[in-house]
Order: C-alpha cells, then structure tokens, then sequence
C-alpha cells in the first residue's frame, strides 16, 4: 500500500484499483474515507469507479471481510465527531459571551450561519433549529424597526463629523435635529455596531500625572471670562510634512474656544506668530485684550511685543513652572492632531495648508463642544 510523504508518482495494480472499488462500494461508507485509508485521492477512486463500470479493469479484486466493512465505518463516525467537537470547542473557546436571552442566542447564530452549522450552533447554546427559525422569520419589532431608523441616523451623524463624534456629541447632534431619544441608547447602539470616534494617544502615561496637575495652584484658572475678545491665547507646536518639522501658531479665544489666526512655517520666530497675530487681527479689533501666551523667544521678541503694542493688546505670559496655565491651546492642539494630523500622512506644505483650512471650518462652524455645552464656537458667540 502507498505510504504518505513526499510527492512520488504510484503505479497501482489492476487488483489494488479493483479493491479500493469494491470497498468504496459498501453500504454506509464513503468514497472519501475509502480515499484516506488507501492514501489515494478521491478523483482517483472516482475515475476507477468509471472505469470499472466500463469494463476497463476486469478483476475482481480481493474480498473485503465485515472486519474491514466496520472498521472504514467506524473511521467515518470518528471523523464527523471530530470535526463537530472541533466546531464546538471553536465556538466555545473563541466567542465567550453570556447571553441575555435566546434572542441574543439566535442573532449570535444567525451572524455565523456561513461559518458554522446552524444545528451545531443550536446544540452547543441549547435552543431548537425551529425556534431559531421562528425568530428567524418573525417580522421586527417596533423597537428594533427604531433602532434601524436611529442607526442611520447615528451613522449619518458620525461620517458628518469625519468619524471624531464619539456617542455623546452624537446625541447632542440628533437631539438638535429633533430626535427623542436617551443617550445610553445611542452609547448602545454606536457600541453595538463598532461606531467609535477616532482617538490618537499623542503622550506617554506617568503614574501620577492628574495628582500632580490637581496639586498646582493655577490662579490663571480662577480668572473669570465672561465675554468674547476678554482674553486671547496663543501656542506653537510642531508638525511633520514628508519627515520635515514645521511649526504652527495659533491664536484663540479663550471665552469661545475659536481660533481666530494661525500660521504655519518652517522656523519658530517672532516672524511665525506675527503672521498668526496679523490674521487674528483681521477677524476681530478687540479693545484691551489680554494675549496669554507661553515664554518662548517667538511670544518675547521685540518684534511680537511691538505688534502687541500696536494693536493695544496686553501681553500676559505662563507663570513659571505652571505647564497648565495655557490648557486651552493644548487641548486644542491635542483634538486637532488627534481627530486631522494624525489620520493623514502630508508630503507638501500645500496639502497640510488645505487640511488646517478645512479642519479649522469645520472646528469653527460645525464640531460640538462639550466645553460649550455642546454648541459650535460660532453658536456660543452668537448666543
């Protein structure tokens, strides 16, 4: 008999092919296990099947005793056990879930009805085929009918916002447009269908870093802000494009969290945040503004203090050692490149330019601020 290993061409006796034929033609085997016991390919046994009926191969081969008839039986049982423990160790190992109810039973089995069985699922988590097919057929409640209407909307809402909604500004989209719904509903059903803002960790954790931050005393917090054009801030940070640094300066309004200005260039002079100052000055002419800004050589030069001076602003700067007296612009920065810079990679100055243009509309005129009670900068200033 053929042995396994590596790929030989057999040449088989009439009286072989003879015997595989007869084996494979008792009753409750079949030719695939008849195929493995022989180490013989099934086509193989098929085609000298054909042949035989034929008349091509006229021996009658050697006789098959009830030994040999019980034990390709036996094989076959063993198989079919196999393969359906295998399924059921699979399913038990891989999808550990409790289930609430036979509901979600059903819709578990009807989500890997291609993979598995549907017998084999139903024995394994002890429900019946017919009640599966039952739930199957049974038309949709009027719950799950709102459920589908909600998650078009929720979906709708969520691309909008170029997947940066996460389910509380989601619900705060849909109840301005006028939906009756609880936001643990929405929470429910973004999770259900795998709808998560985009998220980027841009800092390495510290153990301790929220005590540390809770410790300091920060009286630039205490300041009451109670109107537009009060207090301004202004921040650096850097960027890549094709591997190269770039810096951005931004200037914004802390009362509504809008930027006003910003500027990207290739070196971090006074030169960078006058051109962002010159941009905030054409959208605003604040009278006695306080600019806040941190002690960089760009925000102290003369040059930046003399276009302050000029446009009546009061220079504020950080305090020493308070990282967090300008947490308005790292939060900024921290959204931006989390919810643009991150998702994209930029090559030419052009292409991050257009980016800062179409985010920055967006941020402005369209995202929801949970800081502003869940309207646009532009809805809080117009208020």
């Amino acid at each position: 008999m053929p042995k396994p290993g590596p790929r030989t061409t057999y040449k088989y006796s009439e009286e072989f092919k003879a015997t595989a034929v007869r084996l494979s033609k008792l009753p409750g085997v079949a030719i695939k296990d008849v195929a493995q016991s022989l180490y013989i390919h099934p086509f193989m046994l098929s085609r000298w099947r054909k042949q035989k009926r034929e008349g091509i191969i006229v021996t009658k081969g050697k006789e098959v005793t009830k030994d040999v008839t019980a034990e390709l039986k036996a094989l076959r049982r063993i198989k079919k056990d196999y393969e359906r423990l295998k399924i059921e160790n699979d399913l038990l190992k891989s999808n550990r879930i409790h289930f609430k109810s036979k509901a979600e039973i059903f819709a578990f089995i009807d989500h890997y009805k291609e993979k598995y069985k549907v017998r084999v699922m139903c024995d394994v988590y002890k429900v019946s085929p017919g009640g599966y097919c039952a739930w199957r057929d049974r038309p949709k409640s009027r719950r799950a009918v709102r459920d589908d209407e909600l998650l078009e909307k929720i979906v709708a809402s969520y691309n909008t916002s170029d997947a940066t909604y996460g389910s509380p500004r989601v619900y705060e989209d849909l109840v301005r447009q006028g939906e009756d719904v609880g936001r643990r509903r929405i929470e429910r059903l973004m999770r259900v269908n795998g709808t998560r803002a985009c998220t980027t960790t841009l800092y390495r954790r510290m153990p301790g870093l929220h005590r540390f931050f809770g410790s300091i005393d920060c009286k630039v917090h205490e300041l009451k802000v109670t109107a537009i054009d009060q207090v301004w801030s202004g921040d650096v940070t850097y960027l890549k494009v094709n591997g190269e640094s770039r810096y951005l300066a931004t200037v914004m309004d802390r009362y509504s969290r809008r930027p006003l200005g910003w500027s990207l260039g290739k070196e971090r002079t006074t030169a960078l945040t006058r051109r962002a100052l010159r941009r905030a000055l054409k959208v605003r002419q604040p009278d006695k503004v306080i600019f806040r800004s941190d002690r960089g050589a760009e925000y102290l030069g003369k040059k930046f203090k003399l276009a302050l001076s000029k446009a009546g602003i009061i220079q504020s700067t950080n305090r020493r050692h308070r990282m967090n007296d300008n947490a308005h612009m790292e939060s900024w920065y921290k959204t931006m490149k989390s919810e643009m810079y991150h998702r994209q990679i930029f090559v030419h100055d052009r292409q991050l330019r257009d980016a800062m243009r179409k985010y920055i509309d967006f941020y402005n005129n369209e995202r929801l601020h949970s800081s502003l009670e869940y309207r646009t900068p532009m809805e809080f200033e117009a208020q």
